[in-house]
């Protein structure tokens, strides 16, 4: 297996881990009071939807040549660490909350 697929395949792995994270989120947001419930819920759904973005360009990266791989990694890879920020966040703002 070359290096390309290695980086895909391990990307692809963290993005099904984060959507077992989501959930997680989901089932303690909904165990929140109405106070901070919206706020929590929100707060899942960005996630939510900048994991299934992540998703979009990791297909991409799949899809491309060999001479747009590495221009398209470098943006990924930038957008890869704010996910990864932001879950984080997430996760500390849940855990505060308990």
């Amino acid at each position: 297996m070359n290096e390309r697929q290695k980086y895909i395949d391990k990307m692809a792995e963290q993005l099904k881990s984060w959507d077992n994270e989501i959930v997680k989120l989901q089932q303690k947001a909904s165990q929140m009071n109405d106070n901070v419930k919206q706020k929590y819920q929100d707060e899942v759904s960005k996630l939510k939807d900048r994991k299934n973005q992540m998703q979009q360009r990791l297909n991409e990266l799949k899809q491309s040549s060999d001479s747009a791989w590495k221009e398209l990694k470098g943006g990924f890879e930038r957008s890869w660490k704010e996910l990864k920020s932001a879950f984080s966040k997430a996760d500390s703002d849940f855990k505060n909350h308990d």
